[in-house]
C-alpha cells in the first residue's frame, strides 16, 4: 500500500459512566460513538462508577471497548459527564464538563468550580443553558450539545415487545418513578380520567429503584392503585430490560406520557416520538427544544418554587423550581389520545419525521464537533515553533517508512495535535492505522481528507487500494480514477487503476449472472468501467510496463459442516470481505445447510463422514486454492473489525512465519452476559506441500508447520466460538461424541507428540461434562508427562485441582498446582484453585490471601488471557465474599459480591450471597429485594429459591413464607436451617402433620440436638399425641439434663392429661434448674389443687407472685386456693 495516507484526528478523552444502563450512561456511549462516526477524532474513554463492560458486547459497541483499551495520544480535551459533577481539572489543555440539570436554579458551588476550571460548559436543551446564565455562568462558557435518538434502532417500524395486558389502547411510562418525573400527577390523572370497564392500561417501565432512585419511587402508590377496587389497569415493569427492547417496549404502546415537573432532556420522550408514538408531556422546560404543539400533545404547567435556596445538600443561587402539570388537562389529553386514535396517529408520524430530521445523535456529534474544533483551534495556536515541528514530522514519517506502525502512530498523533491538516501526517496516520488492523477508521479518515485536501491523489489512491481489500470494486474505481487524474504517468496509480477495472467489470458481470438481466446497476457499473479503460488507453505509457508486484496473498476460509443451518449464515457473514474464497466440506447434512452456504458464494463440497475431524479438514485443504487458510467452525465467527487485521497480517508475514495464533473467545451460555473462557489456536496458516492436519479429534496442524520449517507467530486476531455453550453442547450430544472419538484416539494413537494433548482433551471432555472422576482418572495420566512449553498445559493443572477440590480432595488439589508451580507454570488460575482448596479446608485467611493474588496477577499487563477470565476477576471476588463469610466479616463479604456483580451482573451466585450477608446482618428488606431482582432473570437458581424463603419466614411474611418454604425443602432436603423455618412456620399456619414430618426429619439429621426432640414433642402434644411427645421430651433430657425447657414442656403435657402428681413432679425438678420461672411455679400450683393439696398450692402461688407481682392468673388462682382451704 502507498506509504503516505492520513487524518488529523483531534485527541480526546471521555470521562463517565459508559458501561451501566442508567441514561447517563447511555448519553456518554451514544455521543462517544457518533463523534467516532465522524473520523475526526481519535477518543479514548475512563470509565468511572459501576458497570460491566461485558454486558456491551453488541458489535456497534466495539469502538467503545477499543476507545477503552487504546488512550488517544496526546488528548486535546477531556469531557467529563458524571454524576455528582466533578470540576476537578485535568491533565489536558482543555475541559469541558457535560452538565444538565432539572430544577431551575443551579448549585451555587457549581458557579464556582466552573468558573474556577472549566473551559466549557455542554448542557442538552436551551432551557439548561438559561439556568446556568441566570445562575452567573457567562455565556460564552455555556453551549447547548443536544442528546439524540439512534433511528436506526427506534422508528416507527420497530417490532412491538409483548406485553402482559390485552387492553387496546396502552399508555407508556418511562423512567424512575420518581416525584421529578411526575408520575403520581399521571396516576392521578389516569385514574380520573378511566375506570376498570374502559379499554385501557397504563404500564410504566421503572428505573432505578434498586439503586440510584432506592427509596424514592412511587411502587407503593402503584401497588395501592393495582389493588383498588374498579381502577384502570396498571402494569407495573421494574425489571430492567435490555437496550436492544426498548424500541420494542415504545412499539408494543399508543402513547407515551411524561408530565415531568423538571428534565434536563427528556430521553425517553424522543425516543418514543421516533417510534412515532404521540407524546403527552409538560407543556415548559427542557423538551420543548424537540416536542412542540405540532408533534406532541403538551400538557400546561405552573411553577413552584421551593421553600429553600437548596436541592439535597446543595445550595443553589436562587430558589429552585419545578413545572406543575394541570391534572385536569393532563387527564383531557389522555382522553383525548384514547378516543381519537387515527388523530393520535398522526401527532406520532409527525414526531418521527422531526426526531429523525433533526434530533439524532449524529446532528448531536456535529454540534459537538464544532465545538470541539473551537476548543482545538485555541490550543493549536499555542504550540509548538514551526521548526521543530518540521524535525518531528520528518521523524514521524520516517517511522512509518520503517514500518514500526506503533511508534509511528504515536508521532503521527502528536504532530497531528498541532497541525491537524497537514496533509503528508494525515496520509501517513490512514496507512498505520490500516497496517494496525484498523480500516474503518483508516477509510473514515480518507474519506474525509480526500473531500478537504488541496490535493488528494494519495488519498483517492490509498481509498482505491483500502476498498479493493474490502471487496467494494465499484467504489474502489471511482477513487482510482480520481487519482489518475492527478498524475497519469504515475505507474503504481496505473496499476492500482487496472487492478480496479479488472475487479470491478468481474463484479458487474457476476451481479449480472445472478439477476439474468443488464439491470440500471449493471450499465451505471459498465459505464465506469469504459471510462476507466478509456482513460488507460489515452494515457498508455509508452516504455514497456513495469513488471507486476507480487500478488496479493489470497486467504481461502475452510469449513467442514453438518446440519448447521441455524449457525452457518452468521458466521460467513463475518468473513465477507476477509477472504477471497470459502470452502465448504458438508459431511452429510439433512437441513438447508448447503443452500445457505452456495447461497452466500462458498464452494460446497460433498465428502461422507468417518469419525475422524483431521480427515475432513484435509478434504476442505484439497479444495482450497489460496495462499492461506482460515480454519472455522459453522459455530464460530471472525469477531468484529478483524478484516483488516487478517488482511494485514498475511500480507505483512515473514517468509518464516507459516501461521499465526488466535485468540478464540468461547461463550459458555446461550444467554447475554455469558461467563467467557479463551484460549489460542494456529487458525490461519499458509497453505502448501504437506501442511495437514492430524487427530481424528481436536485435531491439530502446528506440527506440520513446523515439519515445514515455520513458526507459528503470536496475533490479536479474534474468533468468537458459541458453541461450547452447555445447552449447544447438550442439544448436540458433543459430549458423547467427543469422549468416544477422543477414547479411540488416546487408543490407538501412540505418538508420543500428541499423547498428553489427548489425554488432556479426554479428561476436559469428563470435566465439562461434569463426570469429575473420570476427569481427575484422565487429568493424572495427561499429568504423567506434561509439557510446560504448551499452553494448555497450565490448563490441565487448572482443572485437575478444580476436579480435585469439588470432590472434597482440598489437599490433593493443592498439591497439583505446587506441582505446576514446580514446573514453572505460573497462572492466576492456580492461586484461584489453591483458594478453593484452602476454602473446602476451611483456612479462610489463606484463602483470601489467594483470591486477592489471582485478581493482581490476572490484573498484571504481561499475563496473556487464557482459561475462565473469571477465575481472576469476578469470581475471585466471590471467593474473597466466601473467605469472609468463613471469618463472619459479612459486611466485607457484601462489598467483595458487589465488586464481583459491577464486573458481572449476571453473576447469580455473588448476588445470593450478597442476599445472605445483608440477611445476617439483619438488613431483610435489601436481601429480598436483591433475591428478587435475582430470581426474575434466574428463576431456576435454587440457592436464591432457599436464602429468599428465609428471607420471607425472618421478616414475618408467612402466608409467603410457607410455600417458598416447601420448595426449599425439596431443593434442599438437608438444611437444617430450611426445616426448621418450614416446620415453625407450619405450627403457625395451623399445618400440624406437615409441621411433624418436618420435625421428624430435623431429629434425623441432628439426633444429638434437644431443641429438636423438644420442638417435636410440642407438635405431638398439639397433635394430642401424649405418650409421644413425652418420649421426645424424655430423650431431650437425657440429651441435655440441663434443659428446663423440656421439663415444663414435658411438665405441661403431663397436666394436660391428668398425671397431677406426676406433672408436678417434673415441674419441681424444672423449678430446680430454672427458679425464676414464675409460669413453672404458677402450673405446679395448678397440680397441687388438682390433687388437693391447698396449703401447699397457696404457698407456691405465692413464689409465683413473687417473681411477678403483676401475675393477673396467679392471683386469682390464689384466692382460690385460699377459699378452699378454709372449707376443707
Amino acid at each position: 500500500m502507498p506509504l503516505r495516507i492520513a487524518t488529523g484526528r483531534q485527541g480526546i478523552t471521555f470521562e463517565g459512566a459508559f458501561f451501566a444502563t442508567h441514561s447517563l450512561a447511555l448519553v456518554n456511549r451514544e455521543l462517544s460513538l457518533a463523534l467516532l462516526e465522524t473520523g475526526r477524532f481519535d477518543i479514548g474513554i475512563r470509565h468511572t462508577g459501576p458497570g460491566n463492560a461485558e454486558s456491551f458486547r453488541a458489535p456497534r459497541f466495539q469502538p467503545l471497548h477499543r476507545a477503552l483499551r487504546l488512550p488517544p495520544q496526546d488528548p486535546l480535551v477531556t469531557i467529563r459527564h458524571q454524576w455528582p459533577p466533578d470540576f476537578s481539572r485535568p491533565g489536558t489543555p482543555r475541559f469541558v464538563v457535560v452538565q444538565p440539570w432539572e430544577f431551575g436554579s443551579i448549585p451555587a458551588a457549581w458557579v464556582r468550580g466552573i468558573a474556577e476550571t472549566v473551559d466549557e460548559v455542554w448542557v442538552p436543551t436551551h432551557w439548561v443553558r438559561e439556568c446556568f446564565l441566570a445562575g452567573g455562568v457567562p455565556p460564552e462558557k455555556v453551549a447547548v450539545v443536544p442528546n439524540g435518538v439512534d433511528t436506526a434502532r427506534f422508528h416507527p417500524a420497530a417490532e412491538p415487545l409483548p406485553l402482559p395486558t390485552r387492553k387496546r389502547v396502552k399508555f407508556l411510562f418511562v423512567g424512575g418513578t420518581i416525584a421529578r418525573k411526575g408520575v403520581d400527577a399521571l396516576l392521578d390523572a389516569y385514574v380520573r380520567a378511566f375506570t376498570a370497564d374502559d379499554d385501557v392500561a397504563l404500564v410504566i417501565k421503572d428505573f432505578g429503584a434498586d439503586s440510584f432512585y432506592a427509596g424514592q419511587t412511587a411502587g407503593a402508590l402503584i401497588a395501592a392503585l393495582q389493588s383498588q377496587p374498579g381502577a384502570p389497569e396498571i402494569v407495573h415493569l421494574p425489571e430492567d430490560l435490555g437496550e436492544d427492547q426498548m424500541p420494542g417496549l415504545y412499539a408494543a404502546c399508543d402513547c407515551l406520557a411524561h408530565p415531568y415537573r423538571g428534565e434536563g432532556y427528556g430521553l425517553p420522550i424522543a425516543e418514543a416520538m421516533a417510534c412515532g408514538r404521540p407524546a403527552i408531556v409538560t407543556g415548559y422546560g427542557a423538551a420543548l427544544d424537540f416536542a412542540s404543539a405540532e408533534n406532541s400533545l403538551l400538557v400546561p404547567a405552573t411553577l413552584v418554587r421551593h421553600a429553600e435556596k437548596r436541592i439535597g445538600d446543595m445550595e443553589t443561587v436562587d430558589y429552585p423550581y419545578w413545572a406543575e402539570p394541570d391534572r385536569e388537562a393532563l387527564a383531557a389529553a389522555l382522553r383525548r389520545v384514547y378516543e381519537d386514535p387515527a388523530a393520535a396517529r398522526e401527532i406520532g408520524a409527525r414526531a418521527a419525521r422531526d426526531i429523525a430530521a433533526r434530533h439524532t445523535w449524529a446532528q448531536a456529534a456535529r454540534i459537538a464537533a464544532e465545538r470541539l474544533q473551537a476548543l482545538n483551534a485555541a490550543v493549536s495556536a499555542t504550540r509548538r515553533a514551526p521548526a521543530d515541528f518540521e524535525s518531528e514530522k520528518q521523524a514521524a514519517l520516517a517511522q512509518a517508512r520503517a514500518g514500526n506502525w506503533r511508534v509511528a502512530l504515536e508521532k503521527i498523533r502528536a504532530c497531528l495535535a498541532d497541525h491537524p491538516e497537514d496533509w503528508d501526517l494525515v496520509n501517513a496516520l490512514g496507512v498505520t492505522l490500516f497496517r494496525l488492523g484498523e480500516v474503518d477508521r483508516a477509510r473514515a479518515l480518507m474519506e474525509d481528507a480526500a473531500g478537504r485536501a488541496p490535493n488528494a491523489r494519495d488519498f483517492h489512491h490509498n481509498l482505491a487500494f483500502l476498498l479493493l481489500d474490502a471487496g467494494e470494486p465499484s467504489a474502489a474505481l471511482v477513487h482510482a480514477m480520481k487519482a489518475f487524474a492527478f498524475t497519469p504517468d504515475n505507474p503504481d496509480i496505473r496499476r492500482t487503476l487496472e487492478r480496479a477495472r479488472a475487479a470491478a467489470l468481474r463484479d458487474a458481470r457476476r451481479a449480472r449472472r445472478k439477476t439474468g438481466r443488464p439491470d440500471p446497476a449493471y450499465r451505471s457499473q459498465m459505464r465506469t468501467v469504459l471510462e476507466a479503460a478509456a482513460l488507460l488507453a489515452k494515457d498508455a505509457p509508452k516504455a514497456p510496463p513495469a513488471a507486476e508486484p507480487p500478488a496479493r496473498p489470497r486467504v481461502s476460509a475452510v469449513m467442514i459442516v453438518k446440519n448447521e443451518e441455524q449457525y452457518l449464515r452468521e458466521c460467513l457473514a463475518s468473513i465477507q470481505g476477509a477472504v477471497d474464497e470459502i470452502v465448504v466440506v458438508d459431511t452429510g447434512s439433512t437441513d438447508s445447510t448447503r443452500e445457505i452456504a452456495r447461497g452466500m458464494g462458498a464452494k460446497v463440497v460433498e465428502w461422507e463422514w468417518t469419525d475422524d475431524f483431521a480427515a475432513a479438514r484435509n478434504v476442505s485443504l484439497d479444495h482450497a486454492t489460496g495462499d492461506w487458510a482460515l480454519w472455522l467452525d459453522a459455530d464460530e465467527r471472525l469477531a468484529a473489525g478483524q478484516a483488516g487485521l487478517l488482511r494485514y497480517l498475511v500480507e505483512a508475514a515473514e517468509p518464516r512465519v507459516g501461521g499465526y495464533m488466535v485468540n478464540i473467545r468461547n461463550f459458555l451460555q446461550s444467554h447475554p452476559g455469558s461467563e467467557v473462557c479463551w484460549h489460542r489456536a494456529c487458525r490461519l496458516f499458509r497453505l502448501g506441500p504437506g501442511i495437514r492436519f492430524t487427530g481424528r479429534i481436536h485435531e491439530q496442524n502446528m506440527r506440520s508447520l513446523q515439519e515445514a520449517g515455520y513458526v507459528c507467530a503470536m496475533s490479536q486476531l479474534t474468533v468468537d466460538h458459541y458453541g461450547y455453550a452447555a445447552d449447544v453442547m447438550s442439544a448436540r450430544g458433543k459430549h458423547e461424541r467427543f469422549i468416544r472419538m477422543l477414547t479411540r484416539e488416546v487408543e490407538e494413537n501412540r505418538d508420543p507428540f500428541y499423547a498428553t494433548f489427548h489425554r488432556f482433551n479426554l479428561a476436559n471432555a469428563y470435566y465439562t461434562l461434569g463426570d469429575m472422576e473420570n476427569a481427575i482418572r484422565w487429568f493424572e495420566r495427561a499429568g504423567e508427562s506434561p509439557d510446560p512449553r504448551e499452553e494448555y498445559t497450565a490448563m490441565l493443572f487448572v482443572e485437575w485441582a478444580t476436579a480435585l477440590y469439588v470432590t472434597g480432595r482440598a489437599e490433593e488439589a493443592e498439591s497439583v498446582c505446587d506441582r505446576a508451580g514446580s514446573l514453572g507454570i505460573r497462572h492466576p488460575a492456580l492461586e484461584f484453585a489453591r483458594g478453593h482448596a484452602c476454602l473446602h479446608r476451611r483456612e479462610y485467611a489463606r484463602a483470601e490471601a489467594l483470591f486477592q493474588k489471582a485478581i493482581e496477577e490476572g490484573a498484571n499487563p504481561a499475563f496473556v488471557h487464557t482459561g475462565d477470565i473469571g477465575a481472576y476477576t469476578y469470581k475471585a471476588r466471590y471467593g474473597l465474599a466466601l473467605a469472609c463469610t468463613g471469618q463472619d466479616r459479612w459486611e466485607e463479604a457484601a462489598r467483595h459480591c458487589r465488586a464481583a456483580l459491577a464486573e458481572k451482573e449476571s453473576f447469580g451466585d455473588a448476588r445470593c450471597l450478597l442476599a445472605t450477608a445483608l440477611r445476617t446482618m439483619g438488613r431483610l428488606t435489601e436481601a429480598r429485594v436483591e433475591l428478587e431482582r435475582l430470581l426474575a432473570v434466574q428463576p431456576d437458581h435454587r440457592h436464591a429459591r432457599v436464602e429468599h424463603a428465609c428471607v420471607l419466614w425472618d421478616a414475618g411474611e408467612e402466608l409467603a413464607a410457607l410455600p417458598a418454604l416447601r420448595i426449599a425443602a425439596e431443593i434442599e432436603p438437608g438444611s437444617l436451617e430450611v426445616l426448621a423455618r418450614l416446620a415453625a412456620c407450619c405450627e403457625r399456619a395451623g399445618s400440624l402433620e406437615e409441621a411433624r414430618n418436618a420435625w421428624e426429619q430435623v431429629r434425623r439429621l441432628n439426633p444429638a440436638s434437644a431443641e429438636a426432640a423438644i420442638n417435636l414433642g410440642r407438635t405431638l402434644a398439639d397433635l394430642g399425641e401424649a405418650a409421644g411427645a413425652i418420649d421426645c421430651f424424655a430423650d431431650a433430657i437425657a440429651l441435655d439434663p440441663s434443659c428446663a425447657n423440656a421439663y415444663f414442656n414435658a411438665a405441661d403435657v403431663l397436666y394436660r392429661i391428668g398425671e397431677y402428681p406426676k406433672a408436678a413432679e417434673t415441674l419441681c425438678a424444672a423449678l430446680e434448674l430454672d427458679p425464676g420461672n414464675a409460669a413453672g411455679f404458677f402450673v405446679l400450683g395448678n397440680c397441687l389443687v388438682q390433687t388437693g393439696e391447698y396449703a401447699a398450692a397457696t404457698a407456691v402461688y405465692r413464689e409465683a407472685l413473687a417473681r411477678r407481682p403483676d401475675y393477673a392468673e396467679a392471683a386469682h388462682n390464689l384466692h382460690l386456693a385460699q377459699e378452699m382451704l378454709r372449707a376443707a
